[in-house]
């Protein structure tokens, strides 16, 4: 049995920021495969744009990079515009990717429908289990219940005997299996937020409440940007959720903000409830470090309900889900005042970041992969949107701990369709979408780390645009006036 996926998120979070103190996300250069050429004359004129898009496109791979002594000129792959770029860095060379799916296909239209793939899902898969949804809510429960106990138990067993340093390892172990465990309470409340724990909004709304503020979640916050997201899944332009910069904000985009945005990835969660956005930002600002996820704070966060996050109608709920996160931290402040801060911290702070980890690494592998596709919304639908995602395989345990997030390209396209009934249905689409299901091959820690380095920015203009990244180890010398 697979279990590796067990200890992902705090080892990937220090050795994240280990490696990137190391230059190991800087992207190391391959060996390019592209046919290259160079240009004497660097004025574009359009006579040269002419014998450019007269070109086979078969002579170029998906996305072509020509590096010119301090200017980078770079083939969209949807209509073979050149675009002269100002850069001081090449682009990573293109890599083969047995997940793409070729551009005109993808740009044109799709050779299945919406309701083709539904179609292709029995009926019954897209129907509640109440008893079975309730099961795996009191099983996670019971589970937090009996980790609390036993960690507090074992901890006061070896505070007596020739082992106690044995506890400098048993928190961390309870801090990776209770943070796995309230993740898992997360996805139980996720389901709720689908509306797929079951068919009546009351239950869902009373188990969401109750899973996501043992968190410090707020449900009703949380669901209405979850439910954007869901709407607006691989467009440039509404997406809100790990939303790729372009490559001129990439550019103005200063160091500090990029070690956040690409080195911290586990521990951002925080910080999109208090609302920082997972979105850059679209307008030329003053400030080079100016995006969304900074400067829009205010008028975002998940805890007010005045902001313009929610609707007048929704801000009622925003207030109870808010109040309720209030009374779970109430509650651990006053246990702190009894027991006292360290064994609070112990038993529920760190499995805390613990889950946050999961949660925004998870969510990161789901839509950051140099294979998934990013559209401009006047070429986006529904469809299109909803298969710009990957699946990813967290490990037989650890899938069926987490309730099978991971199986999340049929989650798209389908959100009512409860967390046991997932893998089935990606069964039935698979025939019908063909090519266009992606699922990944690599370990958890391999496809985060890789992404990582290779998944910066996607290019400034086209219809339909790839991850792409600097090659960081070879410099282009500037030009000399």
């Amino acid at each position: 049995m697979n279990t590796t996926g067990f200890v992902m998120p705090v080892g990937v979070a220090s050795g994240q920021v280990l490696l990137s103190f190391a230059g190991r996300f800087s992207g190391q250069p391959g060996p390019m495969k592209a046919h290259a050429e160079t240009w004497k004359d660097r004025t574009f004129n359009a006579a040269t744009r002419t014998i450019l898009k007269r070109i086979p496109s078969s002579t170029f791979l998906a996305r072509h990079e020509v590096p010119r002594r301090g200017r980078t000129f770079v083939r969209q792959r949807d209509n073979f515009e050149v675009n002269a770029i100002a850069s001081e860095r090449t682009l990573s060379p293109p890599r083969p990717q047995s997940n793409r799916v070729a551009t005109e296909e993808l740009l044109s239209k799709l050779p299945f429908t919406f309701n083709d793939v539904r179609d292709s899902i029995p009926a019954k898969l897209f129907e509640p289990n109440l008893a079975l949804s309730m099961f795996y809510c009191v099983r996670d429960f019971i589970f937090a219940g009996a980790l609390c106990f036993a960690v507090n138990y074992a901890d006061q067993l070896l505070a007596a005997s020739p082992f106690s340093w044995l506890r400098l390892l048993l928190w961390p172990a309870y801090g990776l299996a209770q943070g796995t465990i309230m993740w898992a309470l997360f996805v139980v409340g996720h389901d709720c937020g689908h509306g797929s724990f079951s068919r009546s909004k009351t239950i869902n709304n009373i188990i969401g409440h109750l899973t996501h503020a043992a968190i410090l979640v707020p449900f009703h916050s949380w669901r209405i940007s979850h439910r954007h997201h869901h709407s607006n899944t691989g467009n440039l332009d509404t997406d809100e959720s790990w939303v790729p910069h372009n490559q001129a904000q990439y550019d103005r985009t200063d160091s500090l903000a990029k070690f956040f945005r690409y080195n911290l990835i586990p521990f951002l969660w925080p910080l999109y409830l208090l609302g920082a956005r997972g979105k850059p930002d679209v307008e030329t600002t003053d400030s080079p470090s100016e995006t969304n996820a900074v400067s829009a704070w205010a008028k975002n966060t998940h805890f007010h309900p005045e902001m313009e996050l929610f609707k007048p109608h929704e801000r009622l709920g925003v207030a109870i889900s808010s109040l309720s996160c209030a009374a779970v931290l109430g509650s651990l402040v006053y246990a702190g005042s009894i027991f006292g801060a360290v064994p609070v911290l112990l038993n529920y702070f760190l499995p805390w970041v613990v889950f946050g980890a999961w949660l925004s690494i998870v969510t990161y592998l789901h839509h950051t992969d140099d294979s998934v596709p990013w559209y401009e919304d006047k070429e986006w639908d529904k469809l299109k949107g909803g298969l710009c995602t990957i699946d990813r395989d967290y490990g037989t345990f650890i899938n069926h701990i987490h309730h099978d997030i991971g199986t999340h390209v049929v989650h798209h396209l389908f959100y009512t369709i409860p967390h046991y009934n997932l893998n089935a249905a990606t069964a039935a689409i698979k025939p019908v979408i063909g090519q266009h299901y992606r699922k990944s091959d690599k370990s958890i820690l391999q496809g985060y780390l890789e992404s990582v380095k290779n998944c910066r920015f996607v290019p400034n203009v086209g219809k339909l645009r790839y991850y792409t990244s600097y090659d960081k180890s070879e410099k282009v010398e500037q030009d000399q006036p």
